[in-house]
């Protein structure tokens, strides 16, 4: 990757080339600054984290219906 800051190592480095720009009321980034500043991550991870935690909430579900 040639990417400066946006791989992500592991057992393939992943190269984070998509971007968006989402739009939140300030008391939505006032929580979360106050999740990145008290977890230590940035804004960024703290949004792939939920994102990350719905899908696998998401799929569990629909495997339970099959």
């Amino acid at each position: 990757c040639t990417y400066k800051n946006v791989c992500t190592k592991g057992a393939k480095m992943k190269c984070k080339t998509e971007r968006i720009t989402i739009r939140m009321t300030p008391e939505e980034k006032k929580k979360l600054d106050y999740c990145s500043e008290k977890m230590g991550n940035t804004q960024s991870d703290i949004l792939i984290s939920g994102m990350n935690n719905y899908y696998t909430a998401i799929k569990k579900a629909l495997e339970q219906i099959k």
